[in-house]
């Protein structure tokens, strides 16, 4: 590495990106990052580390709509009163993330710059329809976290480009969400697995009106199964429809085999998890 930088804000960091796109990394929690140059698996020319820039750093909502910054942590959303009352399942998505320490440098932004298939905030982000404003010198865009992911590891923001902001609307009346996660151990464990569900019903006729369904660990991307969410939208709160959407959602996924779990273990479990995601997601609606 030839150089470590250190902006005091957004704009500095994005001077520094733009002189160095091609040789630059983006550090803020760094429990992905550093890992992978300790292994040799990326070997950037500069280090930019956001750590100091306080602007990155907020959990808010106006008009409905939840924002959170690019150097919140796992921590600050797990315990935020906002997402806790707004977007309870990735409170308990971001709480269920490796250890302690872990929670308390990582963020949401890096998971999904990460662009890992199994990471537990994204899974719960897509679910929510989260958005990502994606920020480059004098320019910004906005865009769906779902369209961002094009392989394991890899997004399709440019070199340039950083993810300053995830956004998306807050759970309303007659909305729940779920997050299930399972993993080899009850903490400490990446994901063998994970299901998120954001539902909304019509209470007068019984029906779901909405449905968001997000599976990790199945694809080589955070998935949503949305024929699993057609299986739902327009048909009678039954245990028979929630049965119908859960092997539709089985059918969606292209799970492989690795050291966690089997393919065919997982694809059992995305039915077991998406319905049991939807149930969680109906208990939260009044």
């Amino acid at each position: 590495m030839k150089k470590y930088i250190l902006p005091e804000n957004l704009d500095e960091a994005l001077d520094a990106l733009e002189k160095y796109p091609e040789g630059a990394k983006l550090i803020s929690g760094g429990t992905d990052l550093l890992i992978q140059i300790r292994d040799g698996k990326v070997k950037p020319e500069y280090l930019i580390d956001l750590g100091n820039i306080r602007e990155l750093n907020y959990i808010v909502t106006k008009n409905n709509l939840v924002k959170i910054g690019a150097l919140s942590t796992h921590n600050d959303v797990a315990t935020s009163k906002i997402l806790r009352e707004k977007a309870p399942l990735l409170a308990e998505a971001c709480g269920s993330v490796g250890s302690p320490q872990v929670r308390n440098m990582g963020t949401p932004v890096g998971n999904v710059m990460n662009a890992s298939p199994a990471a537990d905030s994204t899974t719960a982000l897509l679910a929510l329809d989260a958005e990502a404003k994606i920020v480059s010198k004098g320019k910004e865009r906005i865009q769906n976290i779902e369209n961002i992911f094009i392989g394991p590891g890899k997004t399709n923001l440019k070199p340039n480009e950083m993810m300053a902001e995830l956004q998306f609307q807050e759970l309303g009346d007659s909305q729940g969400g779920g997050f299930i996660k399972l993993g080899k151990r009850r903490s400490l464990a990446i994901s063998i697995i994970n299901a998120a569900a954001v539902i909304k019903v019509d209470t007068v006729k019984k029906i779901f009106t909405d449905a968001r369904i997000a599976i990790g660990a199945v694809a080589p991307t955070p998935l949503r199964v949305k024929g699993a969410e057609a299986m739902l939208i327009g048909h009678s709160v039954t245990e028979e429809t929630i049965e119908k959407a859960a092997a539709k959602a089985k059918k969606e996924v292209a799970p492989i085999d690795d050291i966690r779990g089997s393919a065919s273990y997982r694809s059992d479990m995305a039915y077991v998890l998406v319905k049991q995601a939807i149930k969680k997601a109906l208990e939260e609606i009044k």
